[in-house]
Formats: structure tokens, C-alpha cells, sequence
């Protein structure tokens, strides 16, 4: 199981989250930010923008001519190269299936883990990132989390709080958030919705209030390394 590197979504710089009425009438959020991309790599942050309309997302980075176009509608991601004169469509349904061949792997693991003797399996079962039971067994159930540190920070001269989502123990998103921006749409439901999460995690998102100012996720998904940073 490869755990992987943070991926920074959504971290508001100067941020005016202002509504906008677009063609269908609905109301959207224009964010403007630094970051690496909505599934990120090893380029160097860059200022974009990020607009959210409905079920559609949309992230410009003129500086490097790419355009991240997200539709919940169609179910599918299409990344855009202006420079390369070529485009990338990755449907929702290969990160669920990634998710699904992860949660298998972890099956797997639970049961190896517990095959172990007893000092063996608490020694390395924290270490991988499972939790135990009051016996000493590695728990098969995947569990999730809110936790609410009590932190706040001022982020683009909005007060924050910060709350951080645990999947088996370990960070999954780690988010500051605010009250004072009353927007209709947040980034985070578009994570949720293209079935890279847990039921168990999807459930624990769908728990917090606010607009998130900054966002770091963590996702495990087998063998597809992601790194994103805003």
C-alpha cells in the first residue's frame, strides 16, 4: 500500500471568493490562488484560478497553458494542454476502481496482520497506519474521523479553524475553514464525488461546516502517486 504525498487544494491567497452569475443564471465561486494543480506534480506553484459552478469545475493556469476542466454531470476529468495541442479524459470510474483495488489490498492486510503473533502485529500494525482493538487485533473495518483541533489562523484576512479527518488513524484531510464567506459550492465535494473516497471518509467530509481557506488531502490509492499543492 503506498500512501500518498499531500496534495494542497484550494490554499486562498488575496482570496475574493465572489459570486458570479454565469450563463444558466446559476452562482459560482472564482478563487484565486497559488498551486500546482488540481492533481498536482512536480511543477512549481504558479498563480491560477479556480472557478466552481455547479457540478462543473474549471482550473487556469495561463503561465503554464493548462487548463483542468472537472464535470460531475459527465463524470470525468479532461486536462488540457495548449502548449502540447493535446488533452487527457480520465473518467470518475478509474479512481473508483482504484479505490475498490485499494480497499482489497487492505483487506489482505488486515488478515496477514492478524495471522502474526501479538507483539509482532502491534510493533507493525500502527506503523502501517491501522488501528487495533482492545484485544490487540488489527480492526477491519475502515473508520473515519472528525477532529477538531481548537486551532485558528487568520488565512487572506479570514478567521479560520482547523479540522482534521482521520482515516484509520491517519490524516486524510487536514482543513482550515471558515464561516464569514457564504458561497454556494466547495472544492471538496468535487474529491467526494469522483469516488477516490471511502465510504467511511465521504461520510465524515459530508459532516464538516465552512468554506475551506486551505485544504491538504492525502489519498491512498494503491499505485497512483498524487501531489498537489495550493
Amino acid at each position: 500500500m503506498r500512501w500518498i504525498s499531500p496534495i494542497l487544494l484550494a490554499t486562498v491567497l488575496p482570496l475574493f471568493a465572489q459570486q458570479k452569475e454565469a450563463a444558466e443564471k446559476q452562482k459560482g465561486v472564482i478563487v484565486e490562488q497559488v498551486s500546482n494543480g488540481i492533481i498536482g506534480g512536480e511543477e512549481e506553484e504558479r498563480e491560477q484560478k479556480l472557478l466552481v459552478v455547479g457540478d462543473r469545475l474549471k482550473l487556469v493556469d495561463e503561465k503554464a497553458g493548462v487548463v483542468c476542466i472537472v464535470r460531475l454531470d459527465k463524470r470525468c476529468i479532461w486536462e488540457i494542454d495548449s502548449n502540447k495541442k493535446e488533452y487527457v479524459e480520465t473518467h470518475f470510474s478509474y479512481f473508483e476502481e482504484l479505490r475498490q483495488q485499494r480497499e482489497r489490498n487492505r483487506a489482505k492486510m488486515v488478515d496477514a496482520l492478524n495471522r502474526m503473533p501479538l507483539l509482532e502485529r502491534k510493533e507493525k500494525a500502527p506503523r502501517m497506519g491501522f488501528l487495533l482493538d482492545e484485544n490487540g487485533n488489527v480492526i477491519k473495518e475502515i473508520r473515519a474521523e472528525v477532529v477538531e483541533t481548537k486551532k485558528t489562523a487568520k488565512i487572506a484576512g479570514y478567521e479560520a479553524r482547523q479540522v482534521i479527518i482521520k482515516e484509520d488513524g491517519r490524516i486524510a484531510f487536514n482543513i482550515w475553514l471558515t464561516d464569514k464567506l457564504k458561497v454556494p459550492q466547495s472544492v471538496i465535494r468535487f474529491y467526494r464525488e469522483a469516488g477516490m473516497l471511502s465510504k467511511p471518509l465521504a461520510h465524515a467530509l459530508d459532516k464538516v461546516k465552512g468554506f475551506p481557506l486551505k485544504l491538504e488531502v492525502y489519498l491512498d490509492l494503491g499505485t497512483v502517486e498524487v501531489a498537489a499543492k495550493a
